[in-house]
């Protein structure tokens, strides 16, 4: 309780009263701040998108290129509709409820309750039920995931993590060597070819050495040959998810659509390959987080669903935003320099350097969309939610919002920065990319990490210039992605 009592001091302030109500574990009352009860509305007030008969909402999405472009829908919905909007389930009564606000984000997560669930894309479910698939933390629930959450609390979230530093740092040298060697000239910029795939492999390698405990031994050219694939085949995952986001899964695996068959292919292959690292993994007996894992007493079983998930959910996720935070640094050579400074007086984590994952994050976040399904009722943004109903913060609209940080449109990784109190510079509200409470992604630490000791070392060593000829945008592959292969030009700086 005392976690829900902090976030509620945060974000409930002097124009909300306390009530009392059932806790979600049933066992007790709790005391939960709320709104005052006399601006509660029903549910029914809430705004709704544009519903018509039997279609629903869905020509707007097929309309955004299949998914594509659905952060832009759903930003567009919140211009139109307010911060708060409900978005009816097509063939049911249920709705599902956007939230643009950093406020109502916060009170989503007051009521996520002991054991939080949130909504899972319809095809990765879909595939676990007919292959009887169990998989790690992500879609472990109830009792389960609370065990098991608490063992990776403290394996991940620990903060004398030095293997962990040892292997990103060793991996991170490994790419840098790489890129003067292939891609690097004395006086012009050359174009890093394969920039994602590059990345892709370096994070990949990371956790993979990081869950054996080295970087170096017999058995890595294993490991190291099933990499290039996996990375592939990962990234087709999400790719294929994208337009079951519209076209039902049910539907398609019935009528044997191309899309499931590729879909079910690329999860079956990474599951396969995931599993065979890990394999590989635990016949080295080495010193990383396998070990540690089984020293809890975690089952082979139960090692291989974590490790195969976080593989997948954290190369992915982790490798993106850096390239997402490459893009914003090479268009923007005054805030190179200014970080090159502190570097010179600093190691990995200057505060400049967090500020520009913390902008990229802001400006392109890996997870669009993060949500809840509330366990009980509850009362967000002045409106009763039932309880059961799906809540969804858009992060792509949230971090671009005026109302929520000044100049969204701008780069700017000071705004990250704290004065002598402590208090942020020009950020009305905070960001949540790693979603707040309980649920939180566990491997937040791990990933900025991974990405302020690789951005800090690419900015020792190398001046950075966009050499796309056309512009990069945005489009939604389950995660937003860049729309054009990013063109990276690096020239190697004199010592």
């Amino acid at each position: 309780m005392f976690f829900k009592e902090k976030l509620i001091r945060l974000c409930v302030r002097s124009r909300f009263h306390t009530r009392r109500f059932i806790s979600s574990d049933k066992s007790k009352d709790a005391e939960f701040s709320t709104r005052n009860a006399t601006f509660v509305l029903p549910f029914e007030s809430i705004p709704m998108a544009r519903s018509l008969p039997l279609i629903g909402t869905k020509l707007d999405l097929i309309m955004s290129g299949f998914g594509k472009r659905l952060h832009e829908v759903i930003d567009n919905r919140h211009q139109t509709l307010g911060p708060i909007f409900r978005e009816p389930v097509e063939g049911s009564a249920a709705h599902l409820i956007f939230l643009n606000s950093s406020e109502m984000m916060r009170e989503m997560f007051i009521y996520e309750g002991k054991y939080p669930k949130h909504p899972l894309p319809d095809a990765w479910t879909l595939y676990n039920d007919v292959h009887s698939c169990k998989r790690g933390l992500f879609f472990m629930d109830d009792e389960e995931w609370l065990i098991n959450r608490k063992i990776m609390n403290g394996i991940l979230l620990r903060n004398d993590f030095q293997l962990a530093q040892s292997v990103i740092e060793n991996v991170s040298d490994n790419l840098i060597h790489e890129w003067n060697c292939n891609f690097c000239e004395e006086e012009n910029f050359a174009v890093v070819t394969g920039l994602m795939s590059s990345l892709y492999t370096w994070s990949i390698k990371v956790l993979v050495y990081l869950m054996i405990g080295e970087t170096h031994g017999e058995k890595n050219h294993e490991i190291n040959k099933l990499l290039p694939e996996f990375s592939l085949v990962v990234q087709k995952v999400f790719e294929h998810t994208a337009p079951l986001m519209i076209i039902p899964p049910t539907f398609a695996r019935k009528y044997k659509l191309n899309i499931w068959h590729q879909f079910e292919n690329s999860v079956t292959r990474t599951l396969e390959i995931a599993n065979d690292i890990v394999d590989v993994g635990l016949k080295m007996n080495g010193n990383g987080l396998l070990k540690e894992m089984q020293a809890h007493n975690m089952s082979t079983e139960v090692i291989k669903r974590i490790f195969a998930d976080l593989i997948i959910a954290a190369g992915d996720t982790t490798a993106y935003t850096t390239q997402w935070a490459l893009f914003l640094l090479s268009t923007n050579v005054s805030e190179q320099s200014k970080i090159r400074e502190q570097l010179d007086k600093s190691n990995f984590e200057t505060p400049l350097i967090r500020g520009t994952v913390r902008e990229s994050l802001r400006l392109f976040p890996v997870a669009t969309f993060i949500g809840r399904i509330l366990p009980v009722e509850g009362i967000i943004g002045n409106y009763r939610i039932p309880e059961h109903t799906p809540v969804i913060a858009s992060m792509y609209s949230i971090g671009r919002d005026a109302e929520n940080f000044p100049n969204p449109d701008k780069f700017n990784p000071s705004r990250w920065l704290r004065d002598t109190s402590g208090n942020l510079h020009g950020v009305y509200r905070p960001n949540m990319p790693y979603a707040i409470g309980v649920r939180s992604c566990v491997g937040q630490k791990l990933a900025n990490s991974m990405m302020h000791t690789i951005l800090s070392k690419i900015l020792r060593n190398f001046e950075l210039n966009l050499m796309n000829s056309n512009p990069v945008g945005v489009v939604m592959r389950l995660i937003a992605v860049p729309s054009a292969p990013i063109m990276l030009g690096i020239k190697r700086l004199s010592v």
